[in-house]
């Protein structure tokens, strides 16, 4: 049985372990190809980037660069790379690597990368095109720095992980989403900042069954009476009302959109008509107090925790009228002539809530039949890759705060535009937002932008997501950042 991580022992007593519970394991530890929140959690701990986020406001901090310059504005740039940084099996970090890692990276959003040294221990970074926020880019998992001679040796594989941050992989099995198992992170002696990394070990505990998850987190003692200390990533929600006065449940706002996609290669979604009419007949708020009281209803794709963006506002509505009239305009009076159209969505304890209140509306006010497909974690990931769905469930997670990794996913031929939408005005202000200078101006053709893919309801916005989190009182600086990623160096088990 795997949940005997309490036996590990350091000469001087017990490890300083957080246990981490969670819902799924990895799906790699190749930082480029990581794309899920708990994945992208795992990677951020084990590598670190020439910069990283601040734990609490995403700003940009040195990581394996010491320092930095802005050489010509969003275009190019210089970095200090410091003396100290070594891989977890204690070989220097090089220029090389570091040139590796960002090459490995062909075309971000549609840029090419260009990284050379510029002098010993510096290297320059240029871009072929204006680039907003790339520093802010630079801090997240998919910048961060690998080991060039081991990822050509041996690619990501478990058992030969060169890790660049403050842990290093120690124990994980085959991937296999349908049969999860631990992950084990140990502290990474050769971390340049090692003397301020407080824990000895983590454990991310995959648990599917919320209340599952919930007992283990009140069972503060192992069966041979070893305290035992927690993070539990996403409390069942469906107690919220018995949990919502606990000193321990920390909710954690995070950038994050919950959509439901309409796959417009598929009859009759293809129409803007019947995707505004499933949105305007949706009741947001009866679905989120019968599932997951603690979340806001969306009024745009963008979430309102990106404060510098102005939000649009008054185009995401409930309109049972409206509805109707724009499925009869579309030549389904009543519903009739709809074949039946499935939502799929992923096996999780409030999902079936939620996705019944969505076929109820459905039903009621449209007259269209919607089945409800529930898969594994590992069946539903196989349906997104293969097209495989009418409507599909998604949250829509970023890592920076900006409302153009909300909108650019759903520009034509993006890997990640899932609804299949392809609009040529919608792709043109994008294209023109990333050439914009005056951050004012680049806000505008955002907000132009969203406007469109709402008025096309390329995807239905349905909530703002917030992580439903619970803290060990033993547990000092748990905190998710908003990109929903818990700064593992930061936490510190009290004494």
């Amino acid at each position: 049985m795997w949940l005997n991580w309490w036996e590990d022992q350091k000469p001087d007593g017990p490890m300083k372990t957080l246990n981490f519970l969670t819902q799924v394991t990895p799906l790699t530890f190749d930082p480029v190809k990581s794309f899920d929140v708990v994945t992208r959690n795992i990677i951020a701990n084990l590598f670190e980037g020439l910069l990283v986020p601040d734990p609490q406001t995403l700003e940009v901090r040195p990581g394996i660069a010491s320092t930095w310059e802005v050489v010509e504005p969003n275009r190019v740039f210089r970095f200090h790379l410091r003396t100290n940084t070594r891989f977890s099996d204690g070989e220097p970090v090089l220029v090389d690597d570091v040139v590796y890692s960002l090459q490995r990276i062909p075309q971000f959003e549609g840029v090419d990368i260009w990284v050379t040294e510029d002098a010993p221990r510096w290297i320059r970074i240029e871009l072929n095109q204006v680039m907003h926020n790339f520093l802010d880019y630079l801090a997240t998992p998919t910048f961060s720095i690998v080991s060039k001679q081991n990822a050509e040796r041996h690619g990501f594989e478990r058992d030969t992980l060169v890790t660049s941050g403050p842990f290093l992989l120690k124990e994980s099995s085959e991937f296999d989403p349908a049969h999860p198992s631990l992950v084990r992170l140990e502290k990474n002696p050769y971390y340049w900042d090692a003397e301020n990394v407080k824990l000895d070990a983590v454990t991310y505990v995959p648990v599917m069954d919320a209340d599952e998850r919930l007992r283990l987190f009140k069972t503060r003692f192992s069966p041979n009476g070893q305290r035992l200390y927690y993070f539990l990533n996403h409390a069942p929600v469906l107690r919220y009302e018995e949990l919502k006065c606990d000193p321990e449940l920390q909710p954690m706002p995070v950038l994050a959109t919950i959509v439901l996609t309409p796959n417009q290669r598929i009859a009759p979604l293809q129409d803007v008509r019947v995707r505004r009419a499933l949105s305007l007949a949706i009741d947001r708020q009866k679905g989120i107090d019968r599932a997951v009281p603690h979340l806001q209803p969306a009024e745009g794709l963008v979430p309102s925790t990106i404060l510098k963006y102005p939000k649009v506002r008054g185009m995401i509505r409930e309109n049972e009228q409206e509805a109707r009239a724009l499925l009869r305009e579309a030549g389904f009076p009543e519903g009739a002539g709809v074949p039946e159209l499935t939502l799929t969505y992923f096996d999780h304890e409030y999902m079936e809530r939620l996705v019944n209140s969505y076929i109820e509306d459905w039903a009621r006010v449209l007259g269209i039949s919607v089945r409800g497909v529930r898969l594994s974690w590992g069946e539903y990931l196989q349906r997104l890759d293969a097209g495989e769905y009418d409507l599909l469930y998604e949250t829509w997670h970023t890592d920076i705060a900006d409302p153009g990794s909300f909108l650019i996913p759903l520009s034509t031929d993006h890997p990640f535009n899932t609804a299949n939408f392809s609009q040529a005005d919608y792709d043109d202000l994008l294209e023109q937002s990333l050439q914009e200078e005056d951050e004012g101006k680049r806000m505008e053709l955002c907000v132009q932008a969203e406007r469109i893919a709402l008025q096309e309801m390329a995807t239905i916005p349905l909530m703002y997501e917030s992580h439903f989190c619970m803290v060990d009182s033993g547990v000092k600086g748990a905190v998710l950042n908003q990109a929903a990623i818990l700064p593992l160096k930061y936490v510190e088990i009290l004494p």
